[in-house]
């Protein structure tokens, strides 16, 4: 989706039609904060959702290392496939690379890379139906995601890098 798009009804109707029908050996791949995270971006992302969401305001506040979820198109693949499973994929130890450049001029990585993986069957998450549930169960486990990159991140207060 474009990242400063205003009229994405399109964009959300071409996904959806990528989440429809999806066979048991396929996935669809959504990056629901829209772009990498930066301060300025969660600055202005908090800014935002303090005029169009303001209930979602407060948890963008906790968070510090993950820009807000952009709802739209989770929304748009929940609505399109309501059985399909979750996979949320967090990681660690990319955060001073902006852009694959980046990446490929630092192999190998100076410090190592962590990942994390949970999967949550859908009957553990809030029926789309209830748009605004929906909402307050991602924006938490958006701030447990927070929360892991905190405890898990080289620059953690403990001082540990990730295995």
């Amino acid at each position: 989706m474009g990242r400063d798009s205003f009229d994405n009804r399109e964009e959300l109707e071409n996904i959806a039609s990528l989440a429809t029908g999806l066979a048991n050996d396929e996935a669809l791949v959504i990056f629901p904060e829209g772009t990498n995270f930066s301060r300025s971006r969660r600055d202005r992302a908090i800014e935002v959702l303090g005029r169009t969401a303001p209930e979602r305001e407060a948890s963008a506040r906790r968070l510090t290392h993950v820009l807000p979820i952009r709802t739209a198109g989770l929304l748009s693949v929940f609505e399109a496939d309501r059985s399909a499973d979750l996979l949320f994929l967090n990681h660690v130890g990319v955060e001073d690379f902006h852009g694959l450049r980046d990446l490929w001029r630092n192999v190998p990585f100076p410090s190592p890379l962590g990942f994390s993986a949970s999967r949550m069957s859908r009957r553990e998450v809030p029926d789309v139906a209830d748009k605004a549930a929906l909402v307050r169960w991602l924006d938490a486990r958006w701030e447990e995601f927070d929360s892991w990159v905190t405890t898990n991140s080289s620059a953690s207060p403990t001082g540990q890098a990730p295995v």
